[in-house]
């Protein structure tokens, strides 16, 4: 995974020592400037641009009571315009509950660099009793900017609207709008002001075949746990990646989107994250010396007498009655951890990084799987692996029955995760242990080893230094990156997935 110092070690080297560094959080369009004479007199035509975050296609949006169909995308597109263009989106609003609803139409992160806005305008109209709008001038940049507020509908009515926006040509000199850009989506919420689009939704509807920030779709086949399933991950360089999400208050990453099973059997799409920092280096698990020598046991779960892996335990909830690794992590306190053989400890602190009370109403349930696996794989065949109900072969040494699945909050990547952090890799058919060439269109790779959510039989799993990925002890202590599944009623409120602009989220 790519640290921020070095995201500002690189802007300081591209802009020279000593040099303020300015971020821009909007969008920055290029336009070709060009000038035109006809019959003596000067006019002024360019290439304007209309950009969003998703690709104009069909999207489908489902709330409880009100399904928003955007029939050519929320966003808005043009290219290689002029004076007089002008652009239609066409979207309706279904009341599938048994009682009234009321929504607002807003402008969603809206960018308006236009000199002379008046230029600017738009009209809407609609069906069955929803909202119009007469020619109305594109309002200032900002956030959730009214359209229109407070449309009623019944159950079982739908409303069609069909909104236009024209760049209207004045036959007069527009030279000074040359260059500049509009940027925003249509946005349906409810009177309480709740997105209807779940961020897991607003990631799939990223996910087409001519984006440009990393997503890949992938159609898992079925395996002894899970049937087949449909993913959408990001996979590639920290470069071409667009997944940084603002969560606990702090930078994490988006490694995808999952049909997730809950622990009851009911699987939803889920928006899975990972820390962007590591939390510190602890064992993955240690052990008294009578047990394995000391060396730990890579069984995540609970499993009879043994509550589970020293590092599950530090993570999630249930465990404060212990005096060692005791849920201080989900719980931001102090402590004692593990980090070594024989059940040594240090001294840990979480007051300042572990979960607050916001971030643990988003983290959901999961079911995760810990079958046998190895670092001799692909991505592909480490993912049936993981979900195989293969335990691994147990020698004796160890007095521990492993299993298959563990439900739970807080877990680490798995291996796969991390093989599929490089599209390029993937593509080749590369085995994880051979991906010490992949670093660089890795965006999942760290200069620190660090602890995946896997084993091959008793021993855990880990990415190297290198990028390759092997197995060894537990009781070593290696950089741990937690990862969750967010529930799935959280939404994307603002960001475009950027280091420089986040995703921000609310429930």
């Amino acid at each position: 995974m790519k640290r921020l110092k070095e995201y500002y070690k690189r802007q300081i080297e591209k802009m020279g020592k000593k040099q303020k560094i300015t971020f821009y959080t909007a969008a920055v369009v290029l336009a070709l400037l060009v000038l035109l004479n006809i019959g003596g007199l000067a006019y002024a035509f360019f290439t304007a641009t209309v950009t969003g975050n998703d690709t104009a296609k069909g999207d489908v949006v489902e709330t409880g009571t009100l399904s928003i169909v955007y029939t050519n995308g929320q966003e808005l597109r043009g290219e290689n315009i002029l004076p007089g263009w002008s652009e239609t989106k066409t979207f309706t609003v279904e009341n599938t509950g048994t009682v009234e609803a009321t929504y607002n139409i807003n402008w969603e992160n809206l960018t308006n660099t236009f000199v002379n806005k008046s230029d600017l305008v738009y009209t809407l109209t609609s069906t069955n009793s929803g909202g119009t709008l007469t020619e109305t001038q594109i309002p200032n940049s900002g956030e959730h900017i009214g359209i229109l507020s407070s449309i009623t509908i019944q159950p079982g009515v739908t409303q069609e609207y069909t909104l236009t926006v024209t760049y209207k040509n004045r036959d007069a000199d527009q030279s000074s709008d040359m260059g500049k850009s509009l940027i925003g989506k249509i946005e349906v919420v409810d009177i309480n002001g709740n997105n209807s689009q779940t961020g897991a939704e607003r990631i799939i509807a990223k996910a087409t075949e001519d984006n440009t920030e990393g997503l890949i779709k992938i159609v898992q086949p079925e395996t002894e746990q899970t049937p087949e399933l449909t993913e959408y991950r990001y996979s590639g360089s920290n470069e071409e990646v667009k997944n940084y999400i603002n969560f606990n208050n702090e930078t994490w990453r988006i490694i995808g989107v999952f049909p997730v099973d809950d622990g009851t059997g009911k699987y939803e799409n889920r928006l899975k994250i990972v820390r962007e920092e590591s939390i510190g280096e602890y064992s993955y698990d240690t052990s008294e010396n009578t047990v394995n020598f000391g060396w730990g046991v890579s069984q995540w779960g609970e499993s009879g007498s043994y509550n589970g892996a020293d590092i599950m335990r530090l993570l999630n909830p249930g465990y404060e009655n212990e005096n060692i690794n005791n849920s201080l992590y989900w719980n931001r306190t102090n402590g004692t951890c593990y980090y070594d053989h024989n059940n040594i400890t240090t001294s840990c602190n979480f007051s300042e990084i572990g979960l607050n009370e916001e971030a643990k109403n988003m983290i959901g349930n999961a079911k995760w799987y810990t079958g046998a696996s190895n670092y001799n794989k692909t991505s592909q065949t480490a993912y049936a692996a993981e979900r195989s109900t293969q335990l691994g072969n147990n020698d004796g040494t160890v007095d521990v029955v492993m299993t298959a699945n563990w439900v739970g909050k807080v877990g680490l990547i798995y291996p796969s995760d991390y093989g599929y952090g490089s599209n390029d890799c993937t593509l080749a058919n590369k085995r994880l242990f051979d991906y010490s060439d992949c670093n660089n269109t890795n965006w999942l790779y760290d200069e620190n080893q660090f602890w995946l959510l896997g084993r091959d039989e008793f021993n855990a799993v880990f990415a190297t230094a290198s990028g390759t990925v092997l197995t060894q002890d537990g009781h070593y202590d290696q950089s741990v990156f937690p990862a969750l599944y967010l529930t799935t009623n959280v939404k994307i409120t603002s960001g475009d997935g950027t280091l420089e602009s986040p995703y921000k989220l609310s429930l």
